[in-house]
């Protein structure tokens, strides 16, 4: 998956979901994650859960390239590493992995 967004507005959609992921030490990592989802070429959904509640946001991004439609990246690292970025556009590229 390949995109480009604002700082601003991927800020704004983690901090959307992130009442939603779930924390502490017995739960499924994939639920301490935040799922990126391509919807169409100018929409990408942030989306996270903890069983209870789920919560999803639409982002609209440029430069769309869908190769893999869906990821998941740990919220926390992610939340930490774009609050240190500038207010400036970010490109997102992301590889298949096995």
């Amino acid at each position: 998956m390949k995109f480009g967004v604002y700082q601003a507005e991927l800020k704004k959609a983690i901090a959307s979901v992130f009442p939603a992921v779930a924390s502490g030490r017995n739960i499924l990592p994939i639920l301490s994650g935040v799922r990126f989802t391509v919807v169409d070429n100018k929409t990408v959904m942030a989306q996270a859960s903890n069983l209870e509640v789920s919560i999803t946001y639409a982002m609209s991004v440029f430069g769309l390239n869908p190769e893999c439609p869906d990821i998941v990246v740990p919220a926390k690292l992610l939340s930490d590493l774009v609050n240190q970025l500038p207010d400036d556009a970010i490109t997102w590229d992301s590889t298949e992995t096995t």
